[in-house]
């Protein structure tokens, strides 16, 4: 096979993969033909080098460590003419549990309801059900609550190679200020109960109500919510290194 012929091959298989295809997987499938790894990643690199200068509506990204064929940004005002964007836009509640389980994974539901202040159970089930977040086991302690995790979909998601890729907290907080911007307003009505991961309703609420994730029930322990944020915010900045 030759060079020019490898880097077709590469490109059909990056793209007709489902999910980021990794290094590993493309030399597993093109190692027959006598092309070890180090030729595998030249061909990558010189495809994607073709697409940038022959200026191609698509391009070679890494993410979720594999690589993805992607449209440019630029061709987005014209591909949404085209259909509406399968990615589903995530809560403020969402991206805030999710900012506190990745900078401190593995953690727990009780040290996210600790830093957020707020019932969290049915904001966790969300993202378990959106992939986004997996469980990875018991914490060796009282009651060995359940311990989350940011998961392949979760880098996907945003567009991370890996978790070193992960936005400043200044960064992420103006992802959280700019879904807030564009959430519809909440229902009023909002009784249904959302089971807890392990089963059980989060329930509990002034007056006995019912919780669901968009009704959350502020802890009363003297601390302000500003103040929970800026604690997890300190945390990620002084451990960021090591959970990385």
């Amino acid at each position: 096979m030759n060079e020019t012929e490898l880097i077709r091959v590469i490109e059909g298989l990056i793209f007709a993969s489902e999910t980021p295809i990794s290094l590993e997987q493309l030399h597993e499938i093109l190692e027959p033909e006598g092309l070890d790894k180090q030729a595998v990643r030249k061909a990558v690199a010189d495809l994607a080098r073709s697409l940038e200068e022959g200026n191609r509506a698509v391009q070679v990204i890494e993410a979720a460590g594999g690589y993805r064929l992607l449209t440019r940004k630029d061709l987005v005002v014209w591909i949404k003419k085209l259909r509406r964007p399968k990615k589903v836009r995530l809560s403020p509640a969402s991206l805030e549990v999710l900012a506190i389980i990745a900078y401190k994974q593995p953690v727990t539901t009780p040290e996210i309801e600790s830093i957020r202040g707020v019932n969290s159970s049915g904001v966790i089930k969300t993202l378990l059900d959106r992939n986004l977040i997996k469980i990875t086991g018991r914490m060796d302690a009282v009651g060995n609550p359940i311990m989350y995790a940011t998961t392949r979909e979760f880098l996907e998601y945003f567009g991370l190679r890996s978790l070193k890729d992960l936005p400043t907290l200044k960064e992420f907080q103006e992802i959280l200020e700019e879904h807030e911007e564009n959430m519809p307003p909440e229902p009023e009505d909002a009784s249904a109960v959302s089971p807890s991961p392990d089963g059980t309703s989060a329930e509990g609420g002034p007056g006995g109500q019912d919780v669901s994730e968009d009704q959350e029930i502020p802890e009363d322990n003297g601390i302000t919510y500003e103040q929970n944020i800026k604690d997890a915010e300190d945390f990620a900045e002084d451990h960021q290194e090591d959970i990385l």
